[in-house]
């Protein structure tokens, strides 16, 4: 990745407390991933009553079943920033 992209994602990260470690970075994007999803309620992911929808690897006989489930926003970030940055 270039360094123009990286270095501004990273000097916000340091600033955070335990932002320096890949294990802060980790909790950090992870606990930000979660507070969007549960807070926006997105519908690829939750239903119309705000509960999560199933995944569709586990229930795919159900029409409601999503591709990408509600605890994929907290993996998702936490994966990216604390593995890839």
């Amino acid at each position: 990745m270039s360094e123009s992209v990286v270095a501004p994602v990273e000097q916000v990260f340091m600033q955070l407390p335990f932002g320096g470690t890949p294990i802060g970075r980790v909790v950090l994007a992870g606990g930000a991933g979660g507070a969007f999803a549960y807070y926006v309620r997105p519908s690829c992911s939750f239903d119309k009553n705000g509960n999560p929808r199933p995944w569709i690897v586990f229930d795919s006989k159900n029409p409601e079943a999503c591709v990408f489930p509600s605890w994929a926003w907290i993996v998702v970030p936490g994966a990216v920033f604390g593995l890839f940055l």
